[in-house]
């Protein structure tokens, strides 16, 4: 669970490169982020029929960047849909 929180945070926080958090997600080290693999990040399992786009039930670090992106760079109409607006 530590492994877990360090890793939201530091994601989060931009402290992490996504070619960093896709390194250290890529856990047994075979270049693609499997579905097993993708539950420690949250939200990433969530939006991971709109990113795997050549439907191969697994992440290349191609498809990892959609989803890394800062979210004002997200251009994914799909992905925009499913994000609720939060009101303060």
């Amino acid at each position: 669970m530590k492994y877990f929180t360090l890793l939201v945070i530091l994601f989060s926080a931009n402290v992490l490169s996504s070619a960093d958090t896709f390194s250290v997600l890529d856990v047994n080290g075979d270049n693609v982020i499997s579905r097993h693999e993708a539950i420690t990040l949250p939200g990433l399992t969530t939006f991971w029929r709109l990113l795997d786009v050549n439907a191969d039930d697994q992440l290349s670090s191609t498809e990892f960047q959609e989803y890394a992106k800062p979210s004002e760079q997200v251009s994914t109409p799909e992905i925009d849909s499913h994000i609720p607006e939060l009101s303060y």
